[in-house]
């Protein structure tokens, strides 16, 4: 498809949530830190109006729909997300042109935890923050082999007030310092928002953002997490779901479609579907 008609096919009236924040642009490990995305979403930083309008342009005919929930605006590319309708569905409009994405946990799938009495914790200081042994070669086979990565993670303790936004972002800029690492999606939410986040997992606002952003195929596409959270909001964006099992002292809500130990047993299944 020549370029121009690429950029007409769609229009979306409602910008991108992101600034340029210092990742690796999906390079090889240790790449410049200046030039990819990380997206941070608050309700309360949300001001803008509830309803927005999608433009799609398909077979030469203007199609447009009315859109009242955030992650609808990415109906462009997650067309098969239960909350689209017949009438916002795009029908897969440039699909062709769509590729695939690994979207990844952070804590507990690229860095290690703390566990207390059964449960995960995240690294409450950059001195704690450590990466797993094989996620960087996970990361480099899954570039090598064409997938988006994105890094889509809760971190609700800036929100309770309880740990410092600047430790978060200061973990993310050493992590897309020593991974390849395409973007970075964070929700701050503390969980206590009455209506719910649409970006705090398990909902699926994180990953339908970043796939409207980047133009990823999440029927391609599959969310690796270590928790049910991260299965939960793989399976609500229709993304094939692998849990890293811990065995930790809470039960899954949805069963994964595959479970591993590591990373790196993620990304050999991932390669293996993909090759068939």
């Amino acid at each position: 498809m020549p370029a121009p008609l690429l950029r007409a096919c769609f229009k979306i009236a409602w910008g991108p949530a992101a600034s340029d924040f210092g990742c690796g642009q999906g390079g090889e490990a240790g790449a410049s830190p200046q030039r990819a995305v990380v997206a941070q979403s608050t309700q309360a930083a949300d001001k803008r109006p509830a309803a927005r309008r999608v433009f799609a342009e398909k077979a030469g005919s203007l199609c447009c729909s009315s859109v009242t929930e955030p992650w609808r605006v990415c109906s462009l590319v997650a067309p098969r997300h239960p909350a689209f309708s017949a009438k916002t569905e795009p029908h897969g409009i440039l699909k062709q042109a769509l590729r695939p994405a690994i979207f990844l946990d952070r804590d507990g799938v690229v860095n290690r935890v703390l566990v207390r009495e059964g449960k995960p914790y995240p690294p409450g200081r950059m001195a704690d923050f450590e990466v797993l042994p094989g996620v960087a070669e996970a990361c480099q086979l899954l570039k090598q082999a064409g997938f988006c990565l994105v890094v889509a993670t809760n971190q609700p303790d800036v929100g309770r007030g309880t740990l410092k936004k600047e430790v978060v972002e200061a973990i993310h800029v050493e992590m897309c310092r020593l991974l390849p690492i395409d973007r970075v999606e964070v929700c701050y939410d503390s969980g206590q928002e009455n209506p719910p986040s649409e970006f705090r997992k398990p909902r699926p606002g994180m990953l339908l953002r970043a796939a409207r952003d980047l133009g990823l195929d999440l029927t391609r596409s599959f969310m690796v997490g270590d928790r049910w959270r991260d299965i939960d909001c793989g399976h609500a964006a229709g993304c094939g779901t692998i849990l890293i099992d811990y065995g930790y002292a809470e039960a899954l809500r949805i069963l994964p479609h595959y479970r591993v130990k590591t990373l790196r047993e993620a990304a050999d299944i991932i390669l293996h579907k993909r090759a068939l």
